[in-house]
């Protein structure tokens, strides 16, 4: 949605984070409310995608410590958990909105502070946690009305799995960057089973519909472990489509490795089609919560609103407020006692 005027525009986000906020609550998670900041060392080791270059540092003038604008909800909500929710049953779901901030070159392309809406669930089993995930990400787009848009899987898991079979490092970074012929020079001096060679030189290629899941398949019966990873996969796209997500909206991307240190399973990306804008995006980050002391799994995903906004064709509430004329601030107020909307005008007040 295009040329709204800023108090168009505002309407049209608060019906939009309403909407995901109604869609959240269905599921069962509550609101918290979360700093703007938080300190430097909590977020350090916690925080998808954190170094110095992509963040907004201060000092706080009381401690000498130093401060962060939070980069990324996901942490703060995982440091509520640890320290104050540790002793309330399991799982927890929890959600969230605010900006977030991040500092990034202008002439990226990319936004340095967004508005987010999300949830994450902590405590829940892997299976039902991967399926919430897409469960709520196909009722969020659908009921904005969002209709050109991919969800993009991929799987941390079977990524690790992997390193059961080759030394990953090197090859990890070769396939960041789709770098066939790297990769393709890489394997040609390794001493590798043949299977497992079959398997790595397409990666790269493993990007596409539900036949890329019966090819993984093909290529990995050598292994009990990789076939039973894809398995479970398929089976968790077979009941989200049974549910009523649609298949053909599904995009399998296993040869994605970016966020690898941070997620251990499933992830998602929700991008549009029209121009690869990202819509939203989690996934499962099970050792994350050890690193706040509480080892419990825990998943999540976060819609951002701005980019939403563009494609949404949710209709928003234009009621104008009323205009009477009436002689006084008192009319006004005893009016608006009785729930009516008045927009009064300062020609017509007295004093």
């Amino acid at each position: 949605m295009t040329n709204l005027s800023a108090i168009e525009r505002a309407k049209m986000m608060n019906a939009i984070i309403g909407k995901i906020s109604d869609i959240i609550s269905l599921y069962g998670y509550s609101e918290i409310f979360l700093p703007i900041y938080e300190y430097y060392d909590v977020l350090a080791d916690k925080t998808f995608n954190f170094n110095d270059e992509k963040i907004i540092r201060f000092i706080d003038r009381n401690t000498g410590k130093s401060l962060v604008l939070r980069p990324d909800f996901t942490p703060q909500v995982c440091r509520i958990v640890a320290n104050y929710l540790s002793d309330m049953p399991l799982p927890i779901r929890l959600s969230y909105s605010g900006r977030i901030f991040r500092n990034v070159g202008a002439h990226k392309g990319i936004k340095s502070e967004k508005y987010q809406i999300g949830c994450e669930l902590f405590g829940s089993d892997e299976y039902y946690g991967d399926l919430e995930l897409l469960l709520i990400s196909r009722r969020v787009l659908n009921d904005l009305g969002i209709e050109d848009y991919r969800i993009i899987v991929g799987d941390k898991k079977f990524i690790s799995m992997l390193s059961e079979f080759v030394n990953m490092e090197n090859f990890i970074k070769m396939l960041e960057t789709k770098s066939v012929s790297a990769i393709e020079y890489f394997l040609s001096n390794v001493k590798l089973d043949d299977r497992i060679l079959g398997l790595l030189k397409f990666l790269p290629d493993a990007f596409g519909g539900r036949d890329i899941l019966d090819k993984i398949e093909e290529l990995s019966e050598f292994s009990p472990i990789l076939t039973e990873r894809i398995r479970y996969i398929k089976s968790l796209i077979g009941k989200f489509q049974e549910l009523g997500g649609d298949i053909d909206r599904v995009v399998f991307d296993i040869g994605e490795t970016r966020g690898l240190n941070y997620y251990t399973g499933v992830n998602i990306d929700i991008v549009s089609r029209k121009d690869g804008s990202s819509l939203g995006g989690g996934g499962r980050y099970d050792t994350l919560m050890e690193k706040f002391g509480y080892g419990i799994s825990a998943s999540g995903i976060a819609f951002n609103i701005e980019e939403i906004l563009r494609f949404s064709n949710l209709a928003y509430d234009e009621k104008k407020s009323s205009v009477l004329n009436i002689s006084s601030i008192e009319e006004a107020e005893k009016l608006r006692d009785n729930g009516k909307e008045v927009f009064l005008l300062s020609k017509h007040i007295k004093s």
